[in-house]
């Protein structure tokens, strides 16, 4: 499996995480906020590299109108 596919899923999973957190009490409204930061940042990095991996192929050179 890529590398940044598991570091894109464990940000998206952080910022899943925290709201259900504050839900549930455990957590502060104030610390989501960090937790749901901190999860962006780690699913830009992660998903980034990952997601711009796919080749775009080229169209056809022919267009019918």
């Amino acid at each position: 499996m890529n590398p940044f596919k598991i570091i894109g899923l464990l940000g998206l999973a952080t910022t899943a995480i925290g709201p259900l957190l504050v839900f549930t009490g455990t957590l502060e409204v104030a610390t989501n906020k960090l937790v749901m930061l901190i999860g962006m940042i780690v699913w830009f990095l992660g998903a980034t590299p990952w997601l711009g991996t796919t080749k775009l192929q080229p169209s056809d050179k022919e267009v019918e109108i």
